[in-house]
């Protein structure tokens, strides 16, 4: 079980952002620890409204990153594969 504390989460999204494998390779690891975020958040027993309140705190940290002008292009690309990966399809 990986962790469901946001920063925590964002703080592994980075780390991944700034690693050196492939481009393709950190979105990829960046949707994967999202869904893992996902489905342990689902498993996770909360009080109502806190699921969403801590997937809405990771929200804001990777919508802060898509802001951040210090990021490279390919340091973006995981972020933004992230962001897509947290909030689905749009319909």
């Amino acid at each position: 079980m990986g962790s469901i504390i946001a920063h925590e989460v964002f703080r592994e999204i980075m780390e991944i952002a700034r690693a050196q494998a492939a481009s393709a390779e950190r979105r990829e690891s960046a949707e994967k620890r999202v869904a893992l975020f996902k489905a342990d958040l689902a498993s996770a027993a909360h009080a109502p409204g806190i699921t969403s309140s801590i997937e809405s705190n990771l929200r804001r940290h990777l919508e802060d990153a898509l802001d951040n002008q210090e990021l490279s292009g390919d340091e973006l690309s995981v972020f933004v594969a992230a962001h897509d990966a947290l909030i689905g399809p749009e319909v």
